[in-house]
């Protein structure tokens, strides 16, 4: 958990695809308050999807645990 606090949190998603969840802004900032309470869970996400440098962005609009 402490490292989460620290670091970006990421969503794995079924296809292998990993995304970093920020906020959409400038400069982009990791919305792990929004991830930590499902750390190590499976989940389902909505949000826009970015990709920048390489990376895979997601700007997250809702997220629970999955069914």
């Amino acid at each position: 958990m402490a490292c989460a606090k620290d670091g970006p949190l990421a969503i794995l998603r079924d296809d292998g695809t990993v995304f970093i969840a920020v906020n959409g802004t400038m400069p982009d900032t990791p919305k792990n308050r929004k991830l930590l309470p499902y750390a190590g869970q499976r989940v389902t996400a909505t949000g826009k999807e970015y990709i920048r440098t390489g990376l895979h962005l997601l700007t997250i609009e809702t997220i629970t645990a999955a069914k």
